[in-house]
């Protein structure tokens, strides 16, 4: 009887645990649109002075200022690279899609800092191919990035209720 019982606990012990590691999809894909919506307003405001401070530094022919700038921005995007990183996402389902968004932000911020570094110095022939291969890399990342948000939006996003009937 007390093995009976010992095994009993036992298994409503193990079924507690995997009940708490249980993936749900529709939490983890709301954590990172929740995720998204907060980093909104960081992203434009480091992206709008990095804008700034390249204008200024171009006008003034100050190849130092830009360089800060761009060191700025960089720094700034990892931050926010940092913050997505510590969203836990458990489900299979969405960790794709977290990866797909670390992806296009680390893209993004190799384009805008090779796009920013071209403003100051007129870049080689080279150069210029090399950039306009990222930014190709950066328009494909975001289209498979789009279409994954649409169809997981689709799946998990918040729909409005039905019209009763």
């Amino acid at each position: 009887m007390k093995n009976l019982l010992k095994m009993g606990a036992v298994a409503l012990f193990a079924l507690t645990l995997a009940a708490c590691n249980n993936e749900d999809p529709k939490a983890d894909y709301k954590k990172l649109v929740e995720w998204n919506q907060q980093q909104a307003e960081p992203q434009q405001k480091i992206v709008a002075e990095l804008q700034q401070n390249i204008a200024t530094a171009k006008a003034n022919a100050n190849a130092q200022a830009a360089d800060e700038a761009i060191k700025t921005y960089e720094a700034g995007t990892d931050a926010i690279i940092q913050s997505l990183d510590k969203v836990e996402v458990k489900s299979k389902e969405i960790a794709p899609f977290k990866a797909k968004t670390k992806d296009v932000l680390l893209r993004s911020k190799a384009v805008t800092s090779a796009g920013a570094k071209s403003a100051i110095a007129q870049p080689s022939p080279e150069e210029m191919q090399k950039i306009q291969g990222e930014v190709a890399d950066l328009q494909k990342a975001v289209k498979e990035f789009a279409e994954l948000g649409a169809e997981l939006d689709k799946k998990y996003g918040e729909q409005p209720a039905a019209a009763a009937k």
